[in-house]
């Protein structure tokens, strides 16, 4: 799948026929992860390199023999395929850390792979760079969005993420001090691994689609949406003090945007360490810290949400 969408994107920018570049890059993938296979079977970094490297090349020639195109130059773009492949993937391991996520990998591998590969048949290198990067991101897109676990029991997985525990332990501070902007980048990007990199527009929208939802119905309050509507606002613009509500609304949908792209682009613990990122975008602070200028509240934080509150955000780190 990714390599179809690799040889799509190289016939692009050389001009070629997307059609035959697309089966001859799906012939490229099959024997890339033959070649992966048997690199595993020898063991080590030289197993893997020459693994990648041998699958490629032997991809490459057979998809050049099964199109009428030259053996040797797609036996030799398909080894260096392979070979960058490996080689931003080893980076990303033994320099980065594994600081960035299985789709950064594919798309830096796809954009330098494509250029290199529409040099080497005449076309345009940045052009070339350009659509392997789209083929490696779209490819690798639709093969993480088909295995996302989410999909085996959508209702389950999305319960998991909404209302379970999110595994990420103590929060450097009270998350309402913005009203909650950590959980939200957060909160997207678990779901982004749950359902894949295909599912980050539906996200996005789906959080545009709550805010406008909670307009009408309550969130805020004691409770939840089945809980105590509260004067003066009876649980409308999501609970809160409209004034609250118009400014907090904006900082809520970019802090899903947030989560979403650190989870789309970086490994799941840099995304969380990013994702404080949240405390930066300004929000109303309905920190518990703040009861003790309500003594009748009854330490209950959720009745500061009707009240027109100051703004709150951390530097978190």
């Amino acid at each position: 799948m990714i390599g179809a969408a690799l040889g799509a994107a190289t016939s692009a920018a050389t001009g070629g026929d997307i059609g035959k570049g697309a089966l001859t890059g799906a012939i490229g993938g099959i024997f890339g992860g033959l070649g992966g296979a048997l690199g595993g079977a020898i063991g080590g970094q030289v197993g893997a390199l020459a693994g990648a490297v041998a699958g490629g090349a032997t991809g490459g020639a057979v998809s050049a023999a099964v199109t009428g195109g030259d053996v040797g130059m797609g036996a030799l773009t398909g080894a260096i395929a392979g070979g960058i492949g490996w080689g931003v993937g080893w980076a990303n391991a033994n320099y980065l850390d594994d600081a960035l996520s299985e789709f950064s990998v594919a798309t830096i591998s796809g954009s330098l792979g494509g250029g290199i590969g529409a040099e080497l048949q005449g076309g345009d290198f940045w052009q070339g760079v350009q659509y392997g990067a789209m083929g490696g991101a779209i490819g690798y897109s639709l093969y993480a969005t088909v295995k996302a676990p989410g999909w085996s029991n959508p209702g389950a997985a999305l319960k998991r993420v909404l209302y379970g525990d999110s595994g990420l332990g103590q929060e450097p501070y009270d998350s309402q001090i913005n009203d909650n902007k950590f959980g939200h980048a957060n909160m997207m990007s678990q779901l982004l691994q749950a359902f894949g990199p295909l599912a980050v527009p539906f996200l996005f929208l789906g959080g545009i689609g709550y805010e406008m939802y909670s307009t009408f119905f309550p969130g805020h309050v004691p409770g939840g949406p089945a809980g105590q509507r509260l004067p003066p606002f009876y649980g409308l613009f999501d609970g809160q003090n409209p004034v609250n509500w118009l400014w907090d609304t904006p900082g809520d949908i970019l802090a899903n945007g947030l989560g979403l792209m650190n989870g789309l682009l970086l490994s799941p613990p840099l995304t969380v360490e990013a994702n404080k990122f949240g405390y930066l975008i300004p929000g109303p602070n309905y920190s518990a810290n703040r009861l003790g200028n309500y003594p009748k509240l009854g330490g209950d934080a959720r009745q500061l949400w009707p009240k027109l509150a100051p703004p709150g955000a951390a530097w978190p780190w």
